[in-house]
C-alpha cells in the first residue's frame, strides 16, 4: 500500500482511458458520484513526454499538466489537463510492466487510475475490503498480489 491519499497503482481501480465513455461508467455506475469528476492517467516515465506537456515527471500525481493527445479522453479533464502519474520501474515494477504491456498492445502506455473506493467509503486498505467491494460493485476484475479474480457474466458471480 502506498503512503498518503493517492492511489498509485496498488489500491486502485484501473480502466481504459481511450474509451470515451469510461469516465461516465466509473463515476455513475461504479463510484456513484458526480459525472464531472476527473481521473488520473498513469503513464510510464519513459513515454511521459510523448503524451503530456511538461518537463517534470510526477510520480505522486502532484502536478497538473496539459495533455498532448486526444487519445485518452476519459483521463483528460474538460480543459485538456490531467493530474498525471509517472510510473518508473524502480517505483512500482509490476505496475510499470502492466502499463508497458498495455502500450505494446495499444500503442498508448497509459491507464486511467482512480482510488479503489465506492460511494461514501474510504480508500480500500485490506484484501478483505477489496474482495467485498469487488463483489458489491460493477468492477469486472480484481487483482490481489499475483491472483486475478474475474466475475462471470451471469449475475456477477465470481470465478
Amino acid at each position: 500500500m502506498e503512503f498518503g491519499a493517492r492511489a498509485l497503482g496498488n489500491r486502485s481501480i484501473l480502466a481504459n482511458p481511450r474509451d470515451p465513455w469510461m469516465r461516465d461508467k466509473l463515476n455513475k455506475v461504479i463510484k456513484k458520484r458526480e459525472g464531472f469528476r476527473p481521473f488520473a492517467p498513469a503513464v510510464t516515465e519513459e513515454r511521459f513526454d510523448q503524451f503530456f506537456d511538461s518537463q517534470e515527471i510526477s510520480p505522486y500525481m502532484s502536478k497538473v499538466v496539459k495533455s498532448k493527445t486526444e487519445l485518452i479522453p476519459s483521463a483528460t479533464h474538460i480543459d485538456n489537463t490531467c493530474r498525471v502519474q509517472t510510473v518508473s520501474k524502480n517505483q512500482n515494477k509490476k505496475f510499470h510492466k502492466l502499463i508497458t504491456q498495455i502500450g505494446s498492445q495499444t500503442g498508448i502506455p497509459v491507464v486511467l487510475n482512480t482510488s479503489f473506493n465506492l460511494k461514501d467509503q474510504t480508500i480500500t486498505l485490506t484484501p478483505d475490503q477489496a474482495v467485498k467491494r469487488f463483489i458489491n460493485s460493477n468492477i469486472d476484475f480484481l487483482v490481489i498480489n499475483n491472483f486475478l479474480i474475474q466475475k462471470k457474466n451471469d449475475n456477477n458471480k465470481v470465478d
